[in-house]
């Protein structure tokens, strides 16, 4: 059911009270669709698509591996020892265990979280990246379909992200 509320006051009495109250008015039918479906088949194109991404990734990152900089390895590093229980550390260069201060903590946390389900940090990394580059794509193409309920503009401006990264 869709109910749209109209900018036009009316007054109504409550007890010996009047109050102003905007005029609701609901249908069942908007645009000529049935408000149940509106747009199921729109949102299913969207996720078909960030699904699509997420699969391509997955597929390009499998022979080579995610990408790793010198502050990935402090992430990994620090999941690692989270995984084997002794506390998030990073790595001195000395080779030296000291406490993780300069880096956020959630990262490492998830991966620690994952190494536990048997993946090694850097796979783990690379699920993650993966399950957030769709989620990305999906929570884009709603936002834009929800902004302009045209489906085309969603799925160009969906494309348009996910080419963008690559």
């Amino acid at each position: 059911t869709i109910c749209v509320r109209s900018r036009h006051l009316r007054d109504v009495e409550i007890g010996s009270v009047k109050r102003n109250h905007s005029i609701v008015k609901c249908d069942t039918q908007f645009q000529g669709r049935d408000v149940s479906h509106a747009g199921l088949l729109d949102y299913l194109t969207l996720a078909a698509l960030a699904v699509a991404a997420s699969v391509s990734l997955a597929w390009a990152t499998s022979g080579r591996g995610v990408g790793v900089s010198p502050d990935s390895t402090v992430y990994l590093h620090a999941a690692s020892s989270l995984a084997q229980g002794q506390g998030l550390n990073a790595y001195s260069r000395q080779g030296q265990p000291i406490p993780l201060t300069h880096y956020p903590p959630l990262l490492p946390v998830v991966l620690g979280l994952m190494s536990l389900c048997g993946l090694d940090s850097l796979e783990a990394a690379r699920w993650l990246d993966v399950l957030a580059y769709g989620a990305s794509a999906l929570l884009l193409g709603m936002l834009l379909y929800r902004a302009t309920r045209n489906r085309w503009a969603a799925l160009c401006g969906q494309a348009l992200w996910l080419s963008s990264l690559a």
